[in-house]
C-alpha cells in the first residue's frame, strides 16, 4: 500500500470547470489567518457539485488506502500573494488527505511537500518539531485536475510562501477520509 500518491487527472477538465463554476457562483469564501495559513480565502461549504464527486474520489482512494474508510470533510482554499501553508499534520478525523489543484495562473510551480517519514505527534504540534522530517520530503507538482493524497495525520505536509502578482491565485480542494474503527 502506497501512502503518498500523485494522481494525474483525478478530475477531468470538465469536472474541474464545473467545480470552479459552482464555487465562484456564491460568495462563499472567508479570509483565513491562523497559525497554519495566512492571506488565503477558505470555504467549508459542501455545494452540490463537489458533493457529487465524493463517491468517484472515494473509490480511487480506496484502491490505495483500503476499503475501511468513510468520507469526513471537504474544504476549498484560494491562495494569493504571500499565502502560506505551514508544515503540519491533520486532525484525527482527517486521516487521509487528497489535495486537488483546481486552478492556477501562477508563473512558477508551487509544490506541495509531503514527508517520507511519519510521525505520531498530535496535529497541533509546533512545526519546528518536524524540522528533521522535513529534510526528507517529496515536492509534488500538480496541474489543474491533479491531486496528491497522503496519510495527513502521519505525514507532515506544507507549501512554502507564495509570492505572485496580485491578479494571480491558486485554488485547491481538500477531500478527507477517516478509517472506520471497529
Amino acid at each position: 500500500m502506497k501512502y503518498n500518491n500523485l494522481y494525474k487527472n483525478i478530475l477531468t477538465p470538465e469536472q474541474v470547470d464545473k467545480f470552479l463554476k459552482q464555487l465562484r457562483e456564491g460568495d462563499l469564501f472567508k479570509r483565513e489567518t491562523n497559525l497554519y495559513v495566512d492571506n488565503s480565502l477558505g470555504c467549508g461549504y459542501r455545494f452540490p457539485y463537489a458533493e457529487s464527486l465524493i463517491p468517484h474520489l472515494t473509490e480511487i482512494i480506496k484502491k490505495d488506502y483500503g476499503d475501511n474508510i468513510r468520507f469526513t470533510s471537504l474544504y476549498t482554499r484560494i491562495y494569493k500573494d504571500k499565502s502560506f501553508l505551514k508544515p503540519h499534520i491533520d486532525r484525527d478525523d482527517l486521516e487521509i488527505t487528497l489535495s486537488i489543484n483546481l486552478f492556477s495562473n501562477l508563473d512558477e510551480e508551487w509544490p506541495m511537500y509531503v514527508t517520507v517519514d511519519t510521525t505520531d505527534k498530535p496535529h497541533n504540534q509546533a512545526a519546528k518539531d518536524f524540522s528533521k522530517m522535513m529534510k526528507n520530503a517529496i515536492p509534488y507538482i500538480t496541474n489543474p485536475g491533479d491531486g496528491v493524497a497522503c496519510l495527513g495525520t502521519k505525514h507532515v505536509h506544507w507549501r512554502e510562501n507564495l509570492y505572485c502578482r496580485k491578479d494571480q491565485e491558486y485554488i485547491q480542494a481538500f477531500f478527507h477520509w477517516a478509517y472506520v474503527k471497529d
